[in-house]
């Protein structure tokens, strides 16, 4: 062991692994592996450098273009472009027609509900008269019955 390095302790060993289902249709999640690491010593020295990775060795750039001037120029082109306001005037425009198309629909609906409860009250109307058609044939038809003994005057 170096003289002036220092070794840190391992990290923890993973958790166990939960129990399987028995069940072929059942399935759990499978947790993602832990990647083994090597202990960081935290001084140098002349003989034993430490030899970083390829990740360690990169610089923190972001892929995206750090000319902020050209993008911030972009952005606000992008509100004033003929094509973008149309897209966003056509996209309005069908939100409002759909808003429209809901509204007709829930109308169509009440009206097919109005509808069917006149045909129902209709419906009752003309049994009730059927029932008092056929109470007045049965009065007239005893009446008739009656009216046959008449005349053996005659």
């Amino acid at each position: 062991m170096p003289l002036f390095s220092k070794t840190q302790p391992a990290p923890p060993p993973p958790p166990p692994e939960p129990k399987k289902s028995l069940n072929p249709f059942h399935k759990t999640p499978e947790p993602a592996p832990i990647p083994q690491q090597e202990p960081r010593r935290s001084g140098t020295n002349f003989f034993n450098r430490r030899r970083s990775s390829s990740s360690d060795r990169r610089s923190p750039v972001s892929p995206v273009s750090t000319n902020n001037s050209k993008s911030h120029s972009l952005l606000h082109r992008e509100r004033d472009d003929p094509s973008i306001t149309a897209a966003r005037k056509r996209v309005s425009d069908a939100e409002q027609a759909e808003r429209e198309a809901d509204r007709a629909l829930i109308a169509a609906r009440q009206s097919v509900t109005a509808a069917r409860e006149h045909v129902r009250a209709l419906e009752r109307e003309a049994e009730e008269d059927a029932r008092r058609a056929m109470v007045k044939q049965k009065q007239a038809n005893e009446i008739s019955a009656g009216a046959r003994k008449l005349g053996r005057h005659g």
